[in-house]
């Protein structure tokens, strides 16, 4: 598990990155830009993302509202308004639309969890050999 100081310096250069690449997609790489509006535009981007909810910063910016949402510097902001949290699997953090949605998933989960950790199913000692083409096995 990362620090918090590592994390909070991914989520400072990640906010950067970001505001360099709508600086460069606004202004030509040639010449100077106007100093006051890169300014302002650095002014704009702080405060929206020390101030807007962490579901509109995930619009634009997933991966800054997922390490603000790992720095829990925000307890009572969802990243996921009117949604329920059901679990993960694989790595892969599920929601769902309400609580009864998120019950019925997580259950589902634990029965495709107890099937994965059965047994396997005895497979015969010499299977029949596939008599396929390999075109017929792969869209057949």
């Amino acid at each position: 598990m990362r620090e918090r100081s590592e994390i909070r310096q991914k989520l400072k250069q990640a906010q950067f990155r970001h505001v360099k690449r709508i600086l460069r997609s606004r202004f030509s790489s040639k010449g100077e830009w106007p100093s006051a509006e890169v300014a302002d535009i650095k002014e704009e981007y702080r405060s929206f993302f020390s101030e807007a909810p962490l579901h509109e910063i995930a619009r634009d910016f997933p991966d800054v509202a997922a390490l603000m949402w790992v720095l829990g510097e925000r307890p009572d902001e969802p990243l996921m308004p009117h949604s329920t949290m059901v679990g993960a699997m694989g790595g892969v953090v599920l929601w769902a639309d309400t609580e009864e949605d998120a019950a019925y998933a997580q259950s589902l989960i634990e029965r495709v969890m107890e099937e994965a950790l059965r047994s396997p199913p005895s497979l015969p000692a010499h299977p029949e050999p596939v008599r396929k083409s390999w075109w017929e096995r792969i869209f057949g």
